[in-house]
């Protein structure tokens, strides 16, 4: 098969026409937290459909195509189309796209990125493995997301928009309580402008000196920050769902040096196999936060998980997100299941139904 495996952050979506690199070795916007997650992302990828036989075609923002970044492998045996500056980078996809028999999209939800994007190839007629647009609107929104998980009864932490939460003030601060704070972008990506103060006291003294709340006070979100081991479990969905496993997750939280600013949280990669579960528990608590949202997931989705301190089963782990699109922990299931993971992604191979984890070899992946 042709496919085409098209990756926002170094494809072209962070072009700035009027800005170029001051470094012809340093790509455009390289200190975007995110931009080394997207390259890996594509790279495995791309490199295991190969492996598998397919021919890979991607776009590569012209300085990063330029850079030392990017594998001498990858380059010397994809097929890549440079997107420059002057150029709309969804028009150079559409024109990749159209060319291939299935794309594969890795984006952020942020500003809606991910969404607008399979939809703007699927009406070129491109063939887009991801899910439908009412599943993509849910899981890109974090305030919709926790609406619908609440509503169904499933554990997910208190959630406000700025707004909702000064609209209620005394009723949130004692809801929280003592318990830390988390602020974070209601599209955000990972750890992306996700910020943690100690108590509602610090939340609020950033609160109230920040932009944030006058001007986009319905475009983030205030949950309380909850104990216990931060978890994601990956699944393969085409009709029915098969669940790959599941990682710990390293999450840092640091300091920042303006006073008054919180402290911002940063995901580090994960390990695994997450301890003490098995596929049974995982495919359960999966069924459940998918079944609580609208209906049309494909492809590889993720979806991020709390497991509290006090937690004696499956049912008492808190769903914190979906992720609608493939994961840095690509990079260890990889490791596991091999390239062939890739013709899983595609529906080619079967997920095999009765891998366990005691056959697994712990592993480890950064971010």
């Amino acid at each position: 098969m042709k496919i085409a495996v098209l990756e926002y952050l170094c494809g072209g979506g962070l072009i700035e026409p009027d800005r170029l690199p001051t470094d012809s070795n340093t790509p455009a916007n390289v200190l975007v937290p995110l931009f080394g997650e997207g390259l890996s992302m594509l790279d495995a990828l791309a490199a295991d459909f190969m492996e598998c036989g397919h021919s890979v075609c991607t776009c590569l923002d012209r300085s990063v195509l330029t850079s030392a970044l990017v594998p001498p492998a990858f380059l010397s045996s994809a097929s890549i189309s440079s997107v420059e500056a002057k150029d709309r980078f969804l028009d150079v996809w559409g024109h990749v796209a159209s060319d291939c028999d299935v794309t594969v999209v890795i984006a952020p939800e942020l500003n809606n990125a991910l969404a607008s994007i399979v939809q703007t190839l699927r009406a070129l007629g491109v063939t887009v493995l991801a899910s439908d647009a009412a599943f993509l609107k849910a899981a890109s929104d974090k305030w919709l997301m926790a609406k619908m998980l609440l509503a169904r009864g499933i554990a997910h932490p208190a959630t406000w928009t700025l707004r909702e939460y000064y609209g209620s003030r005394e009723a949130a601060a004692k809801m929280i309580g003592t318990t830390p704070v988390t602020v974070k972008r209601r599209d955000g990506a990972g750890c992306a402008e996700m910020r943690y103060f100690a108590n509602c006291v610090a939340f609020e003294s950033w609160a109230s000196t920040t932009c944030l709340l006058a001007e986009n006070a319905d475009h983030w979100i205030v949950q309380p920050w909850i104990a216990g081991q931060p978890a994601s479990l990956a699944l393969i969905a085409h009709g029915s769902r098969k669940v790959l496993g599941a990682f710990e997750q390293r999450m840092e939280v640091r300091p920042i040096e303006i006073a008054n600013q919180g402290q911002c949280v940063q995901y580090r990669g994960g390990a695994g196999p997450l301890a003490q579960v098995s596929f049974a528990q995982l495919e359960e608590f999966a069924n459940v936060v998918l079944d609580a949202v609208p209906p049309g997931s494909a492809g590889w989705i993720g979806i991020d998980f709390l497991i509290p301190l006090e937690a004696a089963a499956a049912s008492d782990w808190i769903a914190i997100e979906i992720n609608p699109r493939l994961t840095t922990s690509y990079a260890g299931y990889r490791k596991w299941y091999g390239h062939e993971l890739a013709n899983m992604l595609l529906g080619i191979r079967p997920v095999p139904s009765s891998v366990g984890f005691p056959t697994w070899e712990r592993i480890e992946f950064d971010a």
